[in-house]
């Protein structure tokens, strides 16, 4: 049988006017101890109250049906799982078990090394994929940024007497 616990007053058995009288249900005590009330007793749980008077209905399921306190719905994300960026990561950067050339590559250079082995070969996907990925991870490439012309004399002119000031 689970037995709950209730701060009930004690009674004090030094002075012996007190030892038989009765400790009422709701008096506040001054000296609290944890004191074991059986499971059935009539004042075993304030929230009996409550349930007594909740309506059940759309969005509000029975009382022992809904979410225990610290509990509120599902047991979440596994602690050691993965997300998805660290999964892919960890799998790029994986050896693959053949050698190419004789030389062990992850997934991801072997990528990289047939990316540029398509755009060798002509396929255009390969070769704007390819220079899309240059100009994202190297930036882009300084030959082929547009020339600005140089200054006219009178611009020149110009910055020298915004520098004098």
């Amino acid at each position: 049988m689970p037995v709950k616990f209730h701060f009930k007053r004690q009674p004090d058995f030094n002075d012996p006017s007190k030892q038989l009288e009765t400790i009422p249900p709701l008096e506040v005590a001054t000296d609290r101890t944890l004191v074991p009330v059986p499971a059935n007793d009539a004042r075993s749980s304030d929230a009996d109250d409550d349930v007594d008077d909740y309506e059940v209905g759309y969005g509000k399921p029975p009382v022992e049906h809904q979410f225990k306190k610290g509990n509120a719905g599902g047991p979440g994300r596994p602690k050691r799982s993965k997300n998805r960026k660290t999964m892919f990561l960890e799998e790029a950067d994986r050896y693959l078990l053949n050698k190419v050339d004789g030389v062990r590559l992850t997934k991801c250079q072997a990528g990289y090394r047939q990316l540029a082995t398509k755009g060798a070969k002509g396929d255009l996907r390969a070769i704007e994929l390819s220079e899309k990925l240059r100009d994202k991870l190297c930036g882009p490439d300084p030959e082929t940024l547009p020339i600005e012309p140089p200054l006219s004399d009178a611009e020149l002119e110009a910055l020298r007497r915004l520098q004098d000031e």
